[in-house]
């Protein structure tokens, strides 16, 4: 099998082919890109979480000890 790419663009400075060709020799396929989008940058902000009300932060320690139910 062949790889062949063609076409290629650049988009937010990602060079990529906008056509890719697979070569066998019973037959072909080409896939054609008509257009390219990529991610876009996620905002510091969403990876800060506010803490609901009654959040407690404890220690592994403390978990512990403390006695079980069961």
């Amino acid at each position: 099998m062949k790889l062949e790419f063609a076409g290629f663009q650049e988009n937010q400075g990602i060079m990529h082919a906008q056509h890719i060709s697979f070569l066998h020799p019973k037959g072909h396929l080409t896939l054609t890109n008509e257009k390219a989008v990529f991610n876009s940058l996620i905002p510091d902000t969403i990876f800060v979480l506010e803490r609901p009300p009654g959040f407690v932060t404890e220690g592994l320690k403390a978990l512990g000890e403390e006695k079980s139910l069961f």
